[in-house]
């Protein structure tokens, strides 16, 4: 797998200092005239990354991209020294662009996931570049993040795909029940040119919600430029997930050929 993976220190220089906020908590200490730096206790998420892991996904990994409604409620979600980034996600999207809140279905075949995800995820711009931030998962396969760390699957989905077509559902479960769904079938149409900003640029380092440090993905670049895009027509939508901050629905399309994955440093 060709490696296009920086270290943090030369991609995030920005994140030293944010760091330094987040984590030590000096405190002066009167009895003993001297400063007390707190440190809060590892967590099973710090105590465990899935670094090195691989994971490959399959053909057909579905994206729907709407543009953002409340966008101040929703930078507050973001990691610190980041903000919602304009983003055109293919090469004839118009120049003038607003945020996306994205929804991400795919199958994923790895060591501890073998199952379909739904990622609802957004960009962001810091000073290191563009980025993903995921902020929610629907899974029916076993999940890691940073702030939870390993988690049980949370929902039940099927996916569908035959003679250039695709239907597909998900439905969350939670402990007071089904409570969101994510339905859409089509048809696959014309192929369609992904920007590199959006495709590679932006897979590189990856944030989950407001945590502070962004995860390190390793993939080959061409792979990912080259991977079947095709428009999706849609002859049926339902969702009803993030509803209070998406509002029209502006692309639908899929990756038709597999891709290679590997998480390749720790948060």
């Amino acid at each position: 797998m060709h490696s296009r993976i920086h270290t943090l220190r030369e991609k995030e220089s920005w994140h030293g200092q944010e760091a330094s906020e987040v984590w030590p908590c000096q405190l002066p200490c009167a009895a003993k005239k001297k400063t007390v730096t707190l440190r809060p206790k590892p967590t099973a998420a710090a105590m465990y990354t899935p670094a090195g892991m691989q994971l490959a996904v399959r053909p057909y990994s579905t994206w729907l991209a709407y543009d953002v409604v409340r966008p101040h409620a929703l930078q507050r979600m973001l990691p610190k020294g980041t903000r919602l980034a304009n983003a055109r996600l293919l090469a004839d999207d118009p120049v003038f662009v607003g945020p996306k809140l994205l929804f991400n279905v795919y199958q994923v075949d790895a060591t501890f996931m073998k199952g379909h995800r739904v990622e609802v995820c957004t960009l962001v711009r810091s000073r290191g570049g563009v980025h993903f931030v995921v902020l929610d998962v629907l899974s029916n396969t076993m999940m890691w993040n940073p702030h939870d760390g390993i988690r049980p699957w949370n929902a039940v989905c099927r996916t569908h795909v035959s003679a250039g077509e695709i239907d597909h559902a998900s439905r969350h479960i939670s402990a007071a029940g089904a409570d969101g769904v994510l339905e859409f079938s089509g048809v696959f149409r014309r192929n369609k040119q992904l920007l590199r900003s959006f495709a590679v640029d932006a897979n590189h380092y990856c944030f989950y919600r407001d945590t502070p440090t962004p995860l390190g993905i390793e993939f080959d670049d061409e792979e990912i430029m080259h991977s079947g895009v095709r428009r999706l027509v849609l002859h049926k939508l339902n969702n009803t997930l993030w509803s209070e901050f998406r509002g029209r629905l502006t692309h639908s399309f899929a990756h038709t050929r597999r891709m290679r994955f590997a998480v390749a440093s720790s948060w």
